[in-house]
């Protein structure tokens, strides 16, 4: 047979056509190329609230999250004693000021002075400046009255002393409307009449009696449903303007005598 060729010239026009047309059998030989405009990918989701975190709202409508509050701060701080399981030492040790701290678990006032300082109060400090103000509102029960920077915030009458003139004192009510107890404040035991005096914090959790835990150190740190353990002689909350405050006098309700031993040896 004879080759006959064609003319190549009518079919110039179609040759930009002829290149755009695809090859092989009509399958993809590779993977298509991933979308890189940064416009075109999903943003990665945004992390939720941490531990005593509140989901609120950004400027644009997604979820940020915010700073924990004050009494927030304090039961953590509190709770981070349970976790190191500190033990409990009532020695006394001569300590630097402001801002000391015993070496070890401390006492039951120790707990509560750092879990206090979490939120900013250093209650060393704080018992100090009053006690130098009115030396004769705190108690007498030791050889020692002057001020002293390494103990007075330890004994628990003196924090008595220092809520009750500096902080919201409240009721002491565990049901019924003067009930008021909410985490972060501090409460004041009398462990048996002629016992010492015992304190600790307010938990954010509630025990199977239906009362808020406790976060103490009495023999160790502990996270307890003991709210109404032992005689209750006070119900504290600080600073003042942290909440509504529940006046302490209903009739039987009793102020604790500053003059009480406490849990911490005399120093």
């Amino acid at each position: 047979m004879r080759f006959c060729p064609v003319p190549l010239l009518p079919l110039l026009p179609l040759l930009p056509l002829l290149l755009l047309l695809p090859t092989g059998c009509g399958h993809e030989t590779s993977a298509p190329e991933k979308l890189s405009s940064p416009a075109l990918q999903h943003p990665p989701a945004s992390p939720g609230p941490g531990p005593g975190e509140v989901a609120g709202a950004s400027p644009r409508g997604g979820p940020v999250a915010t700073r924990p509050t004050p009494a927030q701060k304090v039961v953590e701080a509190a709770r981070s004693e349970v976790a190191k399981k500190a033990g409990y030492d009532p020695k006394y040790y001569a300590i630097a000021y402001p801002g000391g701290d015993v070496p070890g678990g401390g006492a039951c006032t120790d707990l509560v002075v750092r879990a206090l300082r979490a939120a900013g109060h250093d209650l060393q400090k704080l018992v100090h400046e009053d006690k130098r103000s009115d030396l004769n509102a705190y108690p007498r029960r030791w050889k020692r009255h002057a001020p002293d920077t390494s103990i007075d915030h330890r004994r628990v009458p003196n924090l008595v002393c220092f809520f009750r003139r500096r902080g919201q004192w409240l009721s002491t009510a565990v049901a019924g409307p003067r009930a008021d107890w909410r985490p972060g404040d501090l409460v004041f035991w009398k462990l048996s009449a002629r016992g010492p005096q015992h304190c600790g914090v307010i938990s954010d959790r509630r025990g199977s009696s239906g009362l808020p835990m406790v976060i103490h150190n009495l023999g160790g740190a502990a996270e307890e449903d003991c709210l109404n353990r032992w005689k209750l002689i006070g119900h504290a909350r600080y600073p003042r303007g942290a909440g509504p405050a529940a006046v302490a006098k209903t009739a039987g309700e009793q102020r604790p005598a500053l003059a009480d031993e406490d849990d911490v040896p005399k120093g």
